[in-house]
């Protein structure tokens, strides 16, 4: 009887998890969250890309537009 009432209790948690996965499955507000997560790091590897690229142009680019010659 031991045996029986185990398989029991490992088909109700079975069912149990199936019924929260196909809950979870028919959700969307997770997967947008993912997507806008998504895109996120996309937009901060592409900025980070970019000033790793341009870093030493705008360092450089700084003094000079400080001390530019104005006409009085």
């Amino acid at each position: 009887m031991g045996s029986l009432s185990s398989v029991r209790r490992f088909a109700h948690v079975a069912t149990s998890l199936r019924r929260a996965a196909l809950g979870f499955s028919r959700e969307e507000g997770g997967a947008t969250a993912i997507e806008y997560g998504l895109v996120c790091a996309f937009v901060a590897l592409i900025t980070i890309g970019a000033m790793r690229i341009l870093g030493a142009a705008i360092i450089e680019a700084f003094p000079k537009a400080i001390n530019f010659p104005t006409s009085e």
